[in-house]
């Protein structure tokens, strides 16, 4: 971890200290001050998520003193975010975050091939972000044209490639078509950060450390909140596939695909912790449209 931290996570990680303090006893103080670090982190995207949605933005160090100084001093951001190209995906303005806070790596579909890892492995190595979020989002088009086995032109079917093991998986389990493309985006989180440990040596060795933590997150484009996933439900069995120098352990199956699903693996349906903000918000857009459909 760098030095010098930026000063809103320094606050928030001296609060959290002051309520949590290390212990003389305690077996590694240094990875449980990450894991308050991480907590921070979290709670400050969570805070701006909740200004987001009830239109209270702050624009936090957007002003000329900030950008100059991040200008000369160089970026320090707080987290990775990994999301969808999206036009109406704003990752700074859904999390209510200013210049040099989030490193942001954007593609159609949030996949995780080798350019997205490849960046995700610069923010995780050497920026040091203790918290790398993979986010996906409701209506998403390059999922939903999987699903629906849209033709596609050019070098989207190249794109798409990643996509298609989590549309299957989603297909598997059956529903109408709007379930399924919402289990498809779901299980597309899942498969995005399974390709990035499956292929990031860097990120697996952070993991195992305890310097960064890697989350799934889904956005609503309708009331702008965010649900958090958590980790990936099958990231210890990941992990325990590979040896510390990143070559596979002998007795994995060869015929596990490099975008496929672990084993046995299904859609979590385990809830998504939301904020009160996030549950009123879901609330009244539930009783619009039972009220258009009567």
């Amino acid at each position: 971890m760098k030095d010098r931290l930026s000063k809103w996570l320094i606050v928030g990680l001296t609060s959290l200290l002051l309520l949590h303090p290390a212990r003389a006893n305690d077996p590694n103080p240094a990875q449980k001050s990450m894991g308050l670090l991480r907590k921070t982190t979290l709670a400050l995207l969570q805070e701006g998520n909740e200004r987001f949605v009830c239109g209270a933005l702050k624009h936090p160090n957007t002003d000329q003193s900030h950008r100059s100084l991040a200008a000369l001093e160089g970026q320090e951001p707080f987290v990775t975010v990994l999301s969808c190209s999206d036009s109406r995906v704003p990752v700074e303005l859904i999390f209510d975050r200013g210049v040099g806070e989030i490193f942001t790596v954007r593609v159609a579909g949030n996949v995780a091939d080798t350019d997205e890892i490849a960046t995700i492995e610069y923010g995780v190595g050497h920026l040091h972000t203790p918290v790398v979020i993979v986010m996906g989002h409701s209506r998403c088009g390059a999922v939903t044209a999987v699903v629906k086995d849209v033709e596609l032109e050019g070098l989207l079917p190249q794109l798409v490639d990643n996509i298609k093991p989590a549309a299957e998986l989603a297909k598997h389990e059956g529903g109408e078509e709007s379930v399924v493309i919402a289990n498809a985006i779901k299980a597309n989180v899942w498969q995005s950060i399974s390709d990035l440990l499956r292929r990031s040596a860097i990120v697996r060795t952070e993991i195992e450390a305890g310097g960064v933590n890697v989350i799934g997150a889904i956005y609503n484009l309708e009331t702008g909140t965010v649900d958090w996933l958590g980790e990936h439900p099958d990231q210890k069995n990941i992990l325990g596939t590979y040896k510390p120098e990143g070559k596979p352990v002998a007795t994995i199956p060869d015929a596990v695909a490099p975008h496929g699903p672990a084993p046995g693996f299904q859609i979590p349906n385990a809830p998504v912790k939301k904020s009160p903000s996030v549950a009123s918000a879901e609330h009244s857009e539930n009783s619009e449209h039972s009220a258009h459909a009567h």
